[in-house]
């Protein structure tokens, strides 16, 4: 019997190969190619940058942290914007 066990890690990893290539079909089914694969590279580019070990952990864990406020960020203007409630 094989046991194949995906960690928070391998997850992740499938979690941004497909949000790569999302990232890049929206630009190329509605603009250009150019632009499909300058995110390409430049998210390929962010990646190597963040996990290639040029980034110290306290910067990791800082980015780590801003995600629940950018994520509630996110839920509110959505909210606000589906309600049409302006400030």
């Amino acid at each position: 019997m094989l046991v194949v066990c995906f960690s928070a890690w391998g997850e992740g990893f499938f979690l941004a190969v497909q949000t790569a290539i999302i990232g890049a079909l929206v630009p190329l089914f509605g603009r250009s190619a150019k632009e499909a694969v300058l995110f390409i590279v430049s998210y390929l580019a962010v990646c190597v940058i963040l996990m290639g070990g040029y980034t110290s952990v306290s910067v990791l864990w800082s980015l780590q942290a801003l995600n629940v406020p950018i994520i509630c960020v996110s839920k509110v203007s959505v909210y606000f914007r589906k309600n049409e409630i302006t400030l």
